[in-house]
């Protein structure tokens, strides 16, 4: 009953209602976790359980498999369409594919071989190609390349490339040869890598079609050009380069390393045009100067071409006959900011004709040229023999007295004095004196064999001999007698006789 004397909210015992033991503290975060677990832990440990084996066969059979291509391709990165090859899994022993040329699939990590089948083809075999499959493969790909060579039996020996070239240069060239060592004639083709390949440099083969001979070795002669649109980085120093030469569809190569310039500069002096002043059989030389103003020392040697463009007198081909270099060509190119002489010889052979003739001096490297042109005036070389008797060339006087004792005339000795004034050599030099040998005699009577004249400013190019002036005792006094004295010679630029004017002795008794 209620009992208005109660206080408020009291049960009539005097006994809160929250006291009930159905009632109590509210429960916290970790006592409401420990009931959950309680009442549902054995539902999670399975759920668990689950995820946790669910990943590791995601991650063996799924997640980590690698996207891998394997291919056959020949050296020049061709693919290999028909060769057959059956993929193994570690020491497996049955394939897990069998494929041609190439294949895609995926992979578990690990390691995989490739036994490749070449047949009847003219690769040789590579063997077996192993690989392992890695999970940290870029982007989960991964190719594995087995590179076939063809059974081409040549070897590259003896590589010789230029250690400098220069863009625009076109006349550089390198030298190789090759060997056969089947019993096949065998036909190849080169190809360039690396810094040898066709972006940088023009590379064509002499002879253009490389056929070997069974058993033999072929020199081969590469001529280089450098496109002017190649690129120089360091156009101080140059760029270092380097690449290969490959026989083609095989792995047989030489490597090369040279230097790559914007530029090199070399100067001739004198290069405005000549005029040369040369008469025939007499050297006329003319000296030139080559200077290296590169800032580097230049390994290319210089070369020298002296080209005949007209003439009117003589032959052409053999014009180009009479120049030639000291030291010959090619010249040694100066070190760096030094210089070089070299010498133009000209000599014209004795029987050529007088003639004016043009052409042009060429001074060249494979970057760099120079052209002198010039004017050659040509004197023939003369044939002139200068003959005097005690100085006189015309008519010689000589008055003689007759011993009245002994009846003989005296004797006077004459200077006979023989001068070569030409530029050719005289001989076959002879001695008449017609009708008067009472009258003229030689006192050296071994003077004219064999006598040869040098050409005028040499050595021996003049001799004297003593001839003896006399009358016979028949000759009467009063009397007067001319003689002829005749020197004659064969002409060097013919052959032919030649009899000079007479020099007239006149001989008073």
């Amino acid at each position: 009953m209620y009992d208005p004397n109660s206080p408020p909210n009291s049960d009539t015992d005097g006994t809160s209602p929250f006291d009930s033991p159905s009632y109590g503290a509210a429960p916290g975060p970790i006592d409401t976790a420990k009931d959950f677990l309680h009442q549902h832990g054995k539902m999670l440990l399975i759920i668990l359980v689950v995820g946790v084996v669910g990943f590791f066969l995601y991650d063996y059979l799924i997640g980590s498999l690698v996207e891998v291509t394997i291919e056959a391709r020949d050296t020049e990165k061709k693919l290999a369409g028909t060769m057959d090859g059956k993929l193994f899994e570690g020491e497996g022993t049955s394939a897990i594919k069998s494929f041609s040329g190439s294949t895609t699939l995926s992979l578990r990590p690990g390691d995989y071989r490739v036994e490749w089948d070449t047949g009847s083809s003219e690769y040789e075999d590579p063997g077996t190609s192993s690989f392992r499959v890695s999970s940290e493969s870029k982007d989960g790909r991964q190719i594995e390349t087995t590179v076939f060579e063809k059974d081409i039996p040549v070897q590259l020996i003896n590589f010789s490339f230029p250690s400098t070239l220069v863009v625009g240069q076109t006349a550089a060239t390198a030298t190789l040869t090759l060997e056969n060592s089947s019993a096949q004639t065998q036909t190849i083709e080169l190809v360039y890598d690396g810094d040898l390949d066709e972006k940088i440099l023009d590379i064509a083969t002499q002879p253009s079609t490389i056929i070997i001979n069974p058993n033999a070795t072929l020199p081969v002669t590469l001529s280089i050009s450098v496109p002017t649109s190649t690129f120089v980085k360091n156009t101080k120093n140059g760029d270092s380069k380097k690449g290969t030469v490959r026989i083609k569809y095989t792995n047989e190569s030489k490597g090369a390393s040279y230097t790559l310039f914007k530029s090199l500069a070399l100067d001739i002096n004198p290069k405005t045009p000549q005029t040369f002043a040369v008469t025939a059989n007499k050297l006329y030389t003319k000296t030139f100067t080559i200077r290296n103003n590169s800032g580097v020392d230049i390994p290319e040697s210089v070369k020298a071409d002296v080209q005949v463009k007209s003439a009117q007198e003589n032959d052409i081909p053999n014009t180009q006959k009479w120049f030639s270099w000291n030291p010959s060509s090619p010249f040694t190119t100066p070190k760096k900011s030094e210089s070089i002489p070299i010498v133009l010889n000209i000599l014209a052979p004795s029987n050529v004709l007088s003639d004016t003739i043009t052409g042009e001096i060429k001074l060249y490297t494979g970057f760099w040229s120079q052209i002198v042109p010039f004017t050659l005036n040509l004197t023939e070389a003369l044939v002139e023999l200068k003959v005097t008797l005690d100085t006189t060339s015309g008519l010689k006087k000589y008055a003689l007295q007759k011993d009245l004792v002994t009846g003989q005339y005296e004797s006077k000795n004459a200077l006979l004095k023989l001068e070569n004034m030409g530029g050719l050599p005289i001989d076959n030099i002879l001695m008449d004196v017609s009708t008067c040998p009472e009258y003229i005699k030689q006192l050296d009577s071994g003077f004219f064999l064999d006598l040869k004249l040098p050409e005028k400013g040499k050595t021996g190019s003049s001799a004297t001999t003593t001839l003896q002036i006399t009358a016979p005792p028949s000759a009467l006094p009063g009397g007067e007698q001319n003689c002829l004295l005749q020197i004659s010679y064969l002409n060097p630029k013919n052959g032919d006789a030649v009899q000079m004017d007479p020099i007239t002795v006149q001989i008073e008794t």
